[in-house]
């Protein structure tokens, strides 16, 4: 009797165990962002560099009026809890009506 199948089935390959890191592409990759990277081609006295200070001079401005006696009073209230040797749990309480008194 002749069997049905003569032919062999073909091997499938074994699936690839190797990681899909590959150090040559990283390293390509870090070069990459490197050279594009606005920041490292800019000298100092550039108009570039002139026009990326201006917001962080811009922010160094002296606060308004209202903003600093806010602030200054804040301060004067925590130097006043300080003082009382109160817990901190209590301190929110605390400035709040402090803030909310008239200054004498």
């Amino acid at each position: 009797m002749h069997p049905v199948f003569t032919h062999p089935v073909p091997a499938t390959p074994a699936p690839s165990r190797r990681s899909p890191f590959n150090p040559w592409m990283a390293l390509g990759a870090l070069g990459l962002v490197l050279l594009l990277n606005p920041g490292t081609g800019q000298a100092k006295d550039s108009p570039a560099a002139k026009d990326a200070k201006a917001p962080a001079e811009a922010s160094t401005a002296p606060a308004s009026a209202p903003a600093q006696k806010q602030r200054n009073r804040m301060g004067e209230c925590s130097a006043q809890f300080k003082a009382t040797g109160k817990p901190g749990s209590e301190r929110k309480a605390f400035m709040q009506e402090c803030l909310r008194k008239p200054k004498a």
